[in-house]
């Protein structure tokens, strides 16, 4: 497991009403808020991710993707769909194929170098 996501495992088990916030090597801030708070599988929820540089100023990101997968699953992951609503700021709408342990993988470049963090998501009541 990488720092990363370790911090980001600590960071989500501990933030019940607000937004789930990790740094990265890459400088950036990342930090992913989920609706319903506890989303639950085959049912819609909102995610936003927003991007902020040390400063706390917002980063627009190039090239900016996202996926989801079940570490303990042996199947193909889903793509989450962002779209930007202002530099720094995207949102989707996504349905979660089953409740568990999800891991979001978030992607995109900032002045040619690439930026990356994955984020643990506890959908529907997990084991």
């Amino acid at each position: 497991m990488t720092a990363a996501a370790c911090a980001a495992a600590v960071l989500l088990a501990g933030c019940a009403n607000a937004p789930q916030a990790v740094p990265t090597a890459s400088g950036i801030r990342w930090e992913l808020d989920v609706s319903p708070r506890r989303p639950a599988a085959l049912r819609a929820a909102t995610l936003q991710v927003r991007a902020t540089d040390a400063s706390g100023s917002p980063v627009a990101l190039q090239g900016f993707r996202a996926s989801a997968t079940m570490p303990e699953m042996d199947h193909r992951g889903e793509t989450i769909a962002f779209r930007e609503i202002e530099p720094g700021l995207y949102e989707a709408v996504h349905t979660f194929s089953m409740d568990g342990r999800w891991e979001i993988r978030l992607t995109g470049s900032v002045k040619g170098k690439r930026a990356e963090v994955r984020i643990s998501l506890d959908v529907g009541g997990v084991r």
